[in-house]
């Protein structure tokens, strides 16, 4: 039992739940400071209240994206959203939108992660067979090129953010498609214009709204937005209609 003294009263989590009966759970959680994090509360919860709870964490730090949720109806890290900045008494937890739900707060992310195999989401290099691995200093024009894009941890809020949004069947996803966009601009990668012609269709079906909206949740605020802008320009200039 983790013990805990409230010293700024307590807050409600409304926590979905995928068991019997599914539907919200509410548990009062004491609130030790107003920089603990929706994290401790769930931690509470499950070492205090139910240790049925699921939901899913790793690093703590923002860096590993495992503990994305929908709290009070944005998508966000668990880890990263402290108590005292959310205004309301109850906050409302939700799993990731657009995904298979396992249980409780836990999503299936193997479609997310099979959209980025699909994208061949990995470096192809020029010269497979060479020895030698090609530098590129932080500060070159080909490094700043790719910056923007670099970053992303696979969280899924993306996919999350605009899933009940008209979109393309079998989407491949704002994080795979912003991956093309990465490798495209990549000088060692030698797959750039297959990916624009296999995903062109994909790329050209997505709203730019649908991209503003994924960019607004995106935990390191990765452009999306001008990712899918420019990964169109490329797509019409290539010719993508083969």
């Amino acid at each position: 039992m983790t013990k805990v003294t409230p010293s700024l009263g307590s807050v409600t989590l409304e926590i979905a739940r995928s068991g019997s009966g599914g539907g919200q759970e509410r548990f009062d959680v004491p609130v030790p400071s107003t920089h603990a994090r929706v994290l401790d509360a769930l931690s509470w919860v499950r070492e205090n209240e139910d240790p049925s709870l699921g939901f899913r964490f790793a690093c703590r730090v923002g860096m590993c994206g495992a503990c994305a949720v929908v709290i009070n109806g944005k998508e966000t890290l668990a880890c990263q959203t402290t108590l005292g900045e959310i205004d309301e008494s109850t906050i409302r937890i939700e799993p990731l939108r657009g995904l298979p739900v396992q249980h409780d707060l836990i999503v299936d992310m193997r479609p997310f992660f099979s959209n980025l195999a699909r994208a061949e989401a990995g470096l192809k290099p020029r010269d497979p067979q060479s020895r030698d691995l090609p530098i590129i200093a932080p500060d070159s024009n080909e490094r700043t090129t790719i910056e923007a894009q670099n970053g992303c941890i696979t969280c899924g809020a993306c996919v999350s953010a605009i899933a009940d949004q008209p979109q393309v069947d079998d989407p491949v996803g704002l994080a795979a498609l912003n991956r093309i966009l990465m490798l495209t601009l990549e000088e060692r990668d030698s797959a750039g214009a297959t990916r624009l012609d296999e995903f062109a269709d994909e790329v050209r079906a997505l709203r730019p709204q649908s991209a503003e909206h994924a960019e607004s949740v995106c935990p390191a605020n990765i452009p999306l937005a001008s990712a899918l802008e420019q990964l169109k320009s490329f797509v019409a200039g290539h010719g993508g209609d083969s």
